[in-house]
C-alpha cells in the first residue's frame, strides 16, 4: 500500500512531466485516474489527499499574516484597493461566474472575501474558492508585490485532462515496478528475520537426565539399539512374496503390496477386463481366474482376494536354516521364495489322477487348479444365474463328492487331493 509521502512524490512527478511536455492542463480527477492506472491501485480514497497536494503545488501563495492591531480594513476603501493592485472595477451581477477555461481572454476577477470575516480566516477561505478564482487571486497578489509560489507554472497547465506522454508513462511504470520489487525484498527480509531464531530464542542444549544405575543404563541402551535395528520399510511398502499364480500377472516373485496392486490394474486395463457398464467390476480371464478363483470381482473384494497370494518374506536369520535343509547336492542355494510349497511338486491322489486321466502322480498346486478350471469352462458348469457357483458334473461329483461348489472353494478342495512326498497316501 502506498504511503502518503510516496503518493505525494508521484503526484509531483506527474505535474512536472506534464509541464515539461507542454500539456494544456491537469486536474485532481485526471491525476487520480492516471496514477491509478499506472500504479494498478484504486486511488479514489486518496482523492482528497491528491487534491491537497495539487493545491500545495499549484495553488496561491500563503495569505499574509493578520494585522497585529486586529483592525479591519474596508474592502471598498481606496487605500486598500490601491494596495491590492489599483482600483477595481465593479463587476455586474451577471458577470460573477466561475470559469473553468484557463486561457480565457478576460477572466472574471475573484470575489473578495467579505469584510466581516476576520483576517486570519481568509487563508482558510482560499481552499473553498474555485480553481480559476485561486489563479486570479494569485495574479492580484503578484501585482501587489507578493512573491509567487516556487511551484507556480503557467495557467495552461492547471485545469485540463492531458494524459502522460508515452515516454513518461514508461518511466513512471519503471518507478512503480522498482517500488514493488523493493517492497517484495523488504517483505522477504521480514519473513527471514521472523523465521531466524533470535539470541533469546536460540535452542538450548537438552539437560542431561539424572544418571541411572549402570545396569539400567546398559539395558536401556541395548533396547534402544534393538528398536533402531528393527526399523525399515513396512506397511504397504514392505516387500512381500508373490504366489506363482499372481507372479504370472505381475512378473516378479517379490514386490511391495502397492506395486502389486499397481501392476494388477495395469494388467486389467491392458486386457480390457473392466465391465463397460460398471468400471468397478472386473471380468476375470483365465489368468485372473486362477488368482481370484471366480469369474468376476470388484475393486473392493480384489484386495481381500489378493491377501491369499501375498506372503511375508522370511528374514535372513530364519531363512538360513531352511536353505541349509533344502540345499541340494549342488552348490547353488535355493532362495526362500523358491521354497514356497505351491512351487514344489506334490503327490496327486488316486481320485485326482483318475479325474485328470493322464497318469501323472506329481503336480504343482497351481497347475492342478488350472486343469480343474479348464474342465469347468470347457463343460459350461458355471451357474448362469450366479457365476460364482459351479454345478458339478459326474466327474466333479466323483472327485469332490458334491452337487455344487463355489468358485472360491475349488483351490481349497483340491488341497485335500495333493500331498507332500513325506506324507503317506
Amino acid at each position: 500500500m502506498l504511503s502518503d509521502q510516496e503518493l505525494a512524490q508521484y503526484v509531483e512527478s506527474l505535474v512536472q512531466h506534464t509541464a515539461a511536455q507542454g500539456g494544456t492542463g491537469i486536474s485532481a480527477d485526471a491525476v487520480v485516474r492516471q496514477l491509478g492506472a499506472q500504479l494498478g491501485v484504486d486511488l479514489s480514497p486518496k482523492a482528497q489527499l491528491i487534491r491537497s497536494v495539487l493545491v500545495a503545488l499549484l495553488g496561491p501563495a500563503a495569505a499574509p499574516a493578520p494585522d497585529p492591531t486586529g483592525s479591519r480594513k474596508d474592502p471598498f476603501d481606496p487605500a486598500t484597493a490601491a494596495a491590492a493592485g489599483g482600483p477595481r472595477a465593479e463587476t455586474p451581477p451577471q458577470q460573477m461566474h466561475f470559469s473553468t477555461a484557463a486561457a480565457s481572454s478576460a477572466p472574471a476577477p475573484s470575489p473578495a472575501v467579505p469584510h466581516f470575516f476576520p483576517q486570519q480566516h481568509q487563508h482558510q477561505m482560499q481552499y473553498f474558492l474555485s480553481a480559476p478564482q485561486q489563479y486570479q487571486h494569485q495574479q492580484q497578489q503578484q501585482r501587489a508585490g507578493a512573491s509567487p509560489s516556487p511551484f507556480d507554472i503557467p495557467a495552461s497547465y492547471r485545469y485540463g485532462h492531458q494524459p502522460l506522454p508515452q515516454a513518461d508513462q514508461a518511466q513512471l511504470q519503471r518507478l512503480v515496478q522498482l517500488q514493488h520489487q523493493q517492497q517484495q525484498l523488504a517483505a522477504a527480509a521480514r519473513v527471514a528475520a521472523a523465521a531466524a531464531p533470535t539470541p533469546g530464542e536460540s535452542p538450548r542444549a537438552p539437560e542431561p537426565p539424572p544418571a541411572p544405575a549402570p545396569a539400567a543404563s546398559k539395558k536401556n541402551s541395548s533396547a534402544s539399539v534393538g528398536a533402531k535395528r528393527k526399523g525399515g520399510p513396512g506397511g504397504l511398502n514392505k516387500v512381500c512374496g508373490v504366489s506363482p499364480e499372481l507372479q504370472a500377472i505381475v512378473g516378479e516373485p517379490a514386490m511391495a503390496r502397492t506395486e502389486i496392486v499397481k501392476q494388477l490394474w495395469a494388467y486389467i486395463r491392458r486386457n480390457n477386463l473392466q465391465d463397460p457398464n460398471n468400471k468397478r467390476k472386473i471380468i476375470c480371464n483365465d489368468e485372473l481366474r486362477l488368482v481370484f478363483e471366480t469369474d468376476s470381482t470388484d475393486m473392493f473384494q480384489m484386495n481381500k482376494l489378493l491377501s491369499k497370494h501375498i506372503r511375508p518374506l522370511e528374514s535372513k536369520n530364519d531363512s538360513k536354516p531352511e536353505a541349509k535343509k533344502l540345499k541340494p547336492q549342488g552348490d547353488e542355494p535355493i532362495s526362500s521364495v523358491e521354497t514356497d510349497v505351491n512351487q514344489l511338486p506334490l503327490m496327486v491322489s488316486d481320485a485326482l489322477a483318475t479325474f485328470f486321466g493322464t497318469g501323472e502322480r506329481e503336480m504343482v498346486h497351481s497347475e492342478a487348479v488350472k486343469r480343474v478350471w479348464d474342465h469347468i469352462k470347457s463343460n459350461d458348469l458355471e451357474d448362469p444365474e450366479n457365476p460364482t457357483v459351479i454345478l458339478c458334473d459326474s466327474k466333479l461329483k466323483q472327485l469332490f463328492g458334491r452337487e455344487s461348489l463355489t468358485a472360491h472353494g475349488v483351490s481349497e478342495l483340491l488341497s485335500d487331493h495333493l500331498y507332500t512326498q513325506s506324507t503317506n497316501i
